[in-house]
């Protein structure tokens, strides 16, 4: 009968082992896809909205002679709502009033507020998804590490940057690095070479890429020289333990090098111990003359 009664509870157990990781690993893959999707939903949505808005919002759209105007489409206003919600100031396109400047502020708080968390959220899960570095070396090491994976992903949009304005707006290769790298850093110095819908659509993907990818390098950079820094001071300060440590020890080894002398002196200057005589006991008739 116990064996029987064993018998089934090791299947029981086989079996809900065997059924478990299947349960884990569907748990986890939706846990994991979540968090993307309500991403994913958010901006769009926010992209959306503003991208439909301003196509109302915008003036229309004209050349330097100002006889062939067009009206804004939806990719360019697309391409305003990522640039005001990322704060870049290519000034190309404008606002019909100030009313819809006021509608322009509103977006471009919201989607400030998700860049923000957006960026929270990864670097929280760069650096700190596993437990906290026991050390600054270690803590150094996690902070150049993912510096270096964001700096191969800047690289790519700025690259991308150049080689598009080069190849699309024949643009010079100092004046496509000068509009990547200044629109990358959210300065937009120089602003597109077209309204056309082909370099919109590139602008708004570049953009929401490559200006996160941007900040994220600089935060890790910051982060890495502050735990360098901080390397350096727990450095200095197990040195100057060392220092200290090493210091006791002479002293220690001072003070019996001065015992041990002190010792052989005192032996030296004791007073030796002389012979003991010996005395004879003298009968009386010995001591007696002889006459």
């Amino acid at each position: 009968y116990q064996r029987r009664v064993r018998g089934k509870l090791c299947l029981s157990m086989a079996t809900t082992s065997s059924s478990a990781p299947d349960t884990h690993w569907s748990t986890w893959l939706v846990r994991q896809a979540r968090k993307p999707l309500i991403v994913l939903v958010v901006v769009g949505a926010w992209l959306v909205a503003g991208a439909v808005i301003n196509m109302h919002a915008l003036q229309d759209v004209c050349d330097d002679s100002g006889s062939n105007c067009k009206s804004p489409t939806f990719a360019m206003g697309a391409y305003y709502a990522v640039q005001s919600g990322l704060c870049v100031g290519f000034g190309m396109l404008h606002e019909k009033s100030d009313a819809w400047r006021l509608w322009t502020i509103g977006h471009a708080m919201v989607g400030t507020t998700i860049i923000i968390m957006l960026l929270s959220d990864w670097v929280s899960y760069g650096i700190d998804r596993t437990k906290q570095p026991a050390t600054a070396e270690e803590a150094r090491s996690r902070t150049g590490l993912a510096m270096r994976h964001v700096a191969v992903w800047y690289t790519v949009f700025l690259a991308a940057g150049v080689a598009f304005q080069m190849l699309y707006n024949d643009w010079s290769f100092a004046r496509a690095l000068y509009f990547s790298f200044f629109g990358l850093n959210s300065g937009g110095l120089e602003a597109p070479g077209s309204t056309d819908d082909a370099e919109m659509w590139f602008m708004v993907v570049w953009m929401l890429g490559g200006i996160p990818s941007t900040l994220l390098l600089i935060g890790y950079i910051v982060k890495y020289l502050t735990a360098s820094y901080q390397q350096l001071d727990v450095e200095h300060e197990e040195q100057h333990l060392e220092d200290q440590q090493e210091q006791i020890n002479q002293e220690r080894d001072k003070e019996r090098d001065l015992e041990v002398a002190q010792k052989i002196l005192l032996a030296q200057m004791s007073p030796r111990s002389e012979p003991a005589l010996t005395v004879r006991a003298c009968s009386p008739q010995s001591e007696r003359p002889n006459l």
